[in-house]
């Protein structure tokens, strides 16, 4: 008998959840994209390089190297937001002040139309 009540308090709880706390409305997340220009305010370039990280174990320090590629570096500038893209391409053919035609992706909730994100593309 103990048990038959301990299934049917089981099964309540999970029926007061799926009722009360489970039908919330689902959020669809949608992207738009649309063609931009923006400025190229600062470009730079960090060459490959061998960085050494240093592990403490049982009372010494033991090197670990890590490598890391070149960064071609280019921030670009759109309405007040600022966008950080590490394209070659890009970094060969701009020069600070030009400005550059980028694709603006969107990213908002469906339902209330609430921007999540943006996203400058190359």
């Amino acid at each position: 008998m103990k048990k038959i009540i301990v299934f049917v308090m089981i099964l309540f709880v999970i029926l007061f959840v799926i009722l009360f706390a489970g039908c919330n409305k689902v959020n669809i997340v949608k992207t738009n994209y649309k063609n931009v220009e923006g400025v190229v305010i600062s470009k730079n370039y960090i060459p490959k390089g061998k960085c050494v990280n240093y592990l403490y174990d049982n009372g010494n320090y033991v090197p670990i190297d890590s490598f890391e590629n070149s960064k071609y570096n280019v921030v670009i500038s759109y309405e007040n937001f600022q966008y950080k893209v590490d394209n070659k391409d890009i970094y060969n053919s701009v020069k600070v002040g030009d400005k550059k035609q980028m694709r603006l992706a969107n990213t908002y909730f469906e339902n209330d139309n609430t921007v999540v994100g943006h996203q400058l593309l190359p």
